[in-house]
């Protein structure tokens, strides 16, 4: 049986909560073929939805460009509550009383956290140590939580929050839009914002919003790309995407 052709472009996809970025890597390669060349653009987490950008071919070529721009996320954040994951899918640590200041609370913190800081990215991530993400550390508790406390803490890098923008207040829950640069973590920058008046936060649904040129609302649902026609009429020319990042 003949190879097909490698297509070559970026995908927008619309993801779905409670799939990784690699299942939708895998269900894509079941549609092309498991030999098809292709990567994405920046992890989503699986409770996390919205843009992921799938690059196919010499469209890979283009992901160092995707992962430097800035990216923007609409999230709802639960303050009062900590989890060992800092979102809703994980182990609850600790719960708080948010007091009835809670909208002067999150206006404030949004003045102390400033535009600019070194944030400490989540003991769940996908940042490694010694070839092993963090994640994997931590769920098959190879390492007890204060050593993961401290790789988290040595892997602080400093971040730009371009935007962050309250869409509603409904106590303890705070709705934000943010744009943010490379490498930052939201679920740290909710917790983040928390801890500036002396809470802690839980990120409750996260959804990238976009990717420097790339709209979420220009993204296909995974579910409509069934097979390698939908695929080839859903693609982003190479240097059309090459234009746009330019």
């Amino acid at each position: 049986m003949a190879v097909p052709p490698q297509l070559h472009g970026l995908l927008l996809i619309n993801k779905p909560a409670g799939l990784s970025s690699v299942d939708v890597l895998r269900q894509l390669k079941w549609v092309l073929g498991w030999n098809t060349k292709m990567g994405h653009a920046g992890t989503l987490d699986p409770f996390a939805t919205g843009l992921l950008i799938v690059c196919l071919g010499r469209g890979t070529k283009l992901v160092p460009l995707l992962m430097d721009v800035s990216k923007g996320y609409g999230v709802v954040a639960r303050f009062g509550q900590l989890t060992d994951t800092l979102d809703k899918t994980g182990r609850l640590l600790s719960e708080q009383l948010v007091p009835q200041s809670f909208d002067e609370l999150v206006k404030e913190a949004i003045k102390l956290l400033g535009g600019q800081y070194k944030q400490i990215p989540p003991v769940f991530s996908a940042l490694k140590h010694e070839g092993a993400p963090l994640y994997h550390l931590a769920r098959e508790q190879l390492l007890d939580e204060g050593a993961l406390q401290d790789l988290a803490e040595s892997k602080a890098r400093w971040v730009i929050i371009y935007k962050l923008l309250i869409d509603s207040i409904e106590r303890p829950r705070l709705s934000f839009s943010c744009e943010v640069s490379k490498g930052a973590y939201i679920r740290s920058l909710a917790d983040d914002l928390a801890q500036k008046v002396g809470l802690r936060a839980t990120t409750e649904e996260l959804c990238r919003t976009f990717i420097g040129p790339f709209l979420v609302g220009s993204a296909h649902e995974l579910e409509s790309l069934k097979n390698r026609q939908c695929v080839e009429k859903a693609l982003i020319d190479v240097e059309k995407a090459r234009a746009l990042l330019a």
